[in-house]
């Protein structure tokens, strides 16, 4: 199997040396956006992993260019980030996810797309992170109230905070800085503690998962199980497909700007 065979979408819930610890054998490209997994389709990958996503300057990655990838028999998994929320999203239809953050958009324990969001840097800067996304403080207050750090209604204080915020000002940090303010009775200092020394990255953990099912994968690949769907070919779908087909039969490449437009 050769490396362009498996193509994972990653950018700031992971650092791509730790990913590629886990899976080596595979093509690592930013986070995905809208087009990039139809264009992609021209390389024929046999398996797409999703992690990270544009969502917010750039359009998001569409549901139907998953959904096409799977109809022409491309494996699509996803966790972490916004794999883990297409995954939810698509799971009917047969794309798998992994992790908690899958599960818990699964099952609706949360729905914002904001929970996994996060104000990072650039590409040559390692995606770092600049904020904390929700998911890894719901993660680590639940790790505090496993401990006795924290009781059942601090915790909802402290998510009931955080989600008021917008995302790119989530930070612990912040979060302080408002549990000081409140009119709660609770001391907030061991729990200050707790998320300065022993943090979840709940984020890191669920991309780890999802490479590792990757990397057995490579070593014994199924096939893809997706479910039949009656595939809507709308105008927009239309158009971004000829696009595509464009990119495909000539050898052209695609701006973001044309896909934007789109």
């Amino acid at each position: 199997m050769s490396k362009a065979d498996i193509v994972v979408f990653l950018g700031p819930s992971l650092p791509i040396e730790r990913a590629q610890s886990i899976l080596s054998q595979a093509e690592y490209l930013p986070p995905v956006a809208q087009g990039d997994v139809l264009g992609l389709l021209r390389h024929r990958p046999k398996l797409i992993v999703i992690i990270d996503g544009y969502f917010h300057r750039v359009p998001a990655v569409w549901h139907k260019e998953i959904l096409f990838a799977m109809e022409t028999g491309v494996n699509v998994v996803g966790a972490a980030s916004m794999g883990a929320l297409r995954a939810a999203e698509l799971s009917p239809f047969g794309m798998r996810g992994f992790g908690q953050i899958f599960k818990w958009y699964r099952d609706e324990v949360i729905l914002g797309d904001d929970e996994v969001a996060v104000l990072h840097g650039p590409a040559d800067a390692n995606y770092t992170n600049l904020t904390v996304p929700l998911v890894n403080m719901r993660a680590t207050f639940a790790a505090a109230r496993s401990e006795g750090l924290l009781t059942d209604s601090g915790e909802a204080i402290a998510i009931d905070i955080m989600q008021q915020l917008y995302y790119g000002d989530r930070t612990y940090e912040s979060l302080f800085e408002r549990l000081t303010e409140s009119e709660s009775a609770t001391d907030w200092a061991a729990l200050e503690t707790y998320c300065r020394e022993q943090a979840v990255d709940q984020k890191a953990k669920d991309a780890e998962e999802v490479l590792a099912y990757a990397e057995k994968w490579r070593q014994h690949p199924v096939k893809c199980e997706t479910r039949s769907v009656s595939f809507a070919h709308t105008n927009y779908w239309n158009d971004l497909h000829n696009d595509m087909n464009l990119t495909v039969k000539r050898g052209h490449s695609i701006t973001p700007e044309v896909v934007h437009d789109h």
